[in-house]
């Protein structure tokens, strides 16, 4: 969703209040406090923080801003944290003023495992297999420590390229690559640490620990000075005017798999020991405390609170329309019917009104940032889905006849991007059925029309209702 400036922002003051306040630190667990903001895809989650932290109460709480997005390609811990994370922060000189050193050098560390991994393995496959080759190559694309990957390597790359018996093939050659084994040292480690072995070691044997350890200890170099623990080595002077740290972690279904372990066993834990404040604030789907049980476990007395999202009123949403200059009553009401209140489904038809009033453009680019994180299989799956009322495996064998209908309801329950929140049922968001329908029957009537006749025959069968 884009705006154009602040003033844009239309109604939730409570949030907007809210979210202020945890932000100024008030009713914030210290020196680690969460903070969950969740909701359906195109809520306005993204902007209602943005919105929040340009206010000049936020801005004297001398943030040191990190923040990871969400992405339609998957990513490692190690690119996540040593590479993605580092690039998020603009406020100082990373590069010349030797800040984030612990995470340079196992960024590197990592860079060095790969980079011998993968030669090994290529020089094997060109003597045995050729035909690896290629394969070798891509499945080095998608970021650092690919060793940590190794038992799904599938999920990490698009196998409508790859063979998947070929990634199978080159993933077991590259567990039992030397350069995933673990090192010996001079002396057991009794010499210094000169060619990086015992760092090497150190990501072999616990990489989140490891990863954890270095990025907390170069945050205290920014905000503190040091750690205790790390008083004997060189540090960079503290940064003046830093004194806090906000890490905003946004689309965390898109992190969820690689980074859930990494936050609640090992860099919440460090970070609520540290000598300088936290604030993460956490954007998706579904409220944190739901996506995993280690958050109540472990973590509920860390929570500030949680933040869920609704979709905007009609006076909320025709202010919004009537300010970007939709003034036709007609349309206004057409659009608040349609859209039912979400903002990004009414940006998106503002700009297909002003483009001439139809609506193909904004059911186009609505199911692009629905499905922009899914498969092509996921994609396939959920146009079906959303002809049905109730989504089971019974009601998904009528309209997935090919498919194997416990793999597509597990991964419909676990997709909170499409699925309801609140239903007592398993059922797709009833505006994501009306506009994915529509859009299926825009691109194809005839697809549209045998869709509806697999949705009836799950009634007659199985007593599921299908849509209208």
């Amino acid at each position: 969703m884009t705006y154009k400036s602040a003033v844009d922002f239309v109604g939730r003051l409570d949030p907007v209040r809210k979210l202020r306040g945890w932000l100024c630190g008030d009713g914030v667990p210290k020196p680690l406090g969460l903070v969950s903001i969740s909701g359906p895809g195109g809520i306005g989650k993204t902007f209602l923080l943005d919105h929040a932290l340009v206010s000049s109460e936020v801005e004297e709480r001398h943030y040191l801003r990190l923040r990871l997005g969400g992405t339609n390609v998957r990513r490692t811990l190690g690119q996540l944290v040593c590479r993605d994370l580092l690039q998020s922060c603009t406020q100082l000189d990373a590069n010349g003023r030797g800040y984030f050193a612990e995470t340079r050098r196992n960024l590197q560390a990592l860079r060095s495992m790969d980079e011998a991994a993968r030669a090994e393995v290529a020089a094997a496959v060109a003597a045995s297999n050729p035909e690896l080759r290629e394969t070798v190559l891509e499945l080095f694309r998608f970021g650092v420590g690919a060793q940590t990957v190794l038992p799904v390597l599938k999920q990490y790359v698009d196998l409508s390229k790859i063979d998947e018996a070929k990634v199978e093939a080159v993933a077991k050659l590259l567990e039992k690559a030397n350069a995933y084994q673990l090192e010996k040292r001079a002396l057991g480690g009794i010499l210094p640490d000169l060619v990086g072995a015992g760092r090497r070691n150190r990501l072999r044997l616990g990489l989140e620990a490891t990863l954890a350890d270095g990025l907390v200890s170069d945050l205290a170099a920014i905000l503190s000075m040091y750690r205790r623990q790390d008083s004997v080595r060189p540090m960079p002077s503290k940064v003046p005017g830093l004194d806090r740290l906000l890490l905003v972690l946004d689309d965390y279904e898109s992190l969820d798999s690689a980074l859930t372990t990494f936050l609640a066993d090992h860099l919440v834990p460090r970070l609520s020991r540290a000598s300088f404040e936290t604030l993460i604030v956490v954007l998706g789907r579904d409220r944190l405390s739901d996506t995993h049980p280690v958050w109540k476990q472990r973590h509920e007395l860390r929570f500030a609170g949680e933040l869920r999202l609704s979709p905007w009123s009609r006076e909320e949403g025709e202010t919004f329309l009537r300010s970007h200059g939709v003034t036709n009553d007609l349309a206004v009401t057409r659009i608040l019917d349609d859209t039912a209140g979400y903002p990004y489904l009414l940006a998106g038809e503002v700009e297909a009104e002003l483009d001439g009033g139809s609506t193909a453009l904004g059911l186009k680019n609505f199911y692009e940032r629905t499905t922009r994180w899914m498969t092509a299989a996921q994609k396939e799956w959920l146009v079906p889905l959303s002809f049905l009322d109730e989504v089971n495996e019974e009601s998904i064998a009528k309209v997935l006849p090919d498919e194997d209908p416990g793999r597509v309801l597990t991964w419909f329950k676990g997709e909170a991007s499409v699925r309801s929140p609140t239903a007592n049922r398993w059922e797709v968001l009833p505006i994501l059925r009306s506009r994915i329908c529509a859009y299926c029957k825009m691109d194809s009537p005839r697809r549209y029309r045998e869709l509806e006749e697999r949705a009836r025959a799950a009634v007659t069968s199985t007593g599921v209702t299908a849509s209208e």
